[in-house]
């Protein structure tokens, strides 16, 4: 009954380690889904930026959308790299998540082996006190 007591407890340490890790892999992927609307942003800001080059009358003008299209390019590639970094968390995540679904596995076939044995023991502490109960009708007086 320890051993059970003992694996019990280690599986409950393990599944708060998993919760916790899950929750702060969640919180990255969620603050890596904000760089969508940071994209279409920037998009939005180049394109922008791309007109007025376009339609600028002298150099000096279409200088100032240059420069304001060269810092948009250098925040989508900043974007972008946070992108990749969500992306493979949300891969990690699916890989907890499978670590998960093992544990649990795990420890649904030990609580069957568990009740098991706790049935067998009842079964035989049964058996112990009908034995004890003949064996006191039997005893001469």
């Amino acid at each position: 009954m320890a051993a059970t007591t003992v694996a019990l407890s280690v599986f409950a340490v393990s599944n708060a380690r998993f919760h916790a890790t899950l929750t702060e892999e969640f919180e990255s992927a969620n603050a890596g889904s904000w760089n969508v609307e940071r994209i279409n942003g920037l998009i939005y800001t180049t394109a922008m930026d791309t007109r007025g080059i376009y339609m600028s009358a002298d150099t000096a003008e279409a200088s100032k959308y240059a420069d304001s299209l060269v810092k948009a390019a250098d925040q989508i590639s900043a974007v972008t790299g946070d992108w990749q970094r969500s992306v493979r968390t949300i891969r990690e995540i699916g890989n907890i998540s499978s670590a998960i679904a093992a544990a649990v596995t795990e420890q649904g076939a030990a609580t069957q082996e568990i009740a098991r044995g706790v049935e067998v023991a009842a079964e035989r502490t049964v058996e112990t006190a009908k034995q004890v109960n003949l064996m006191g009708q039997a005893r001469p007086r």
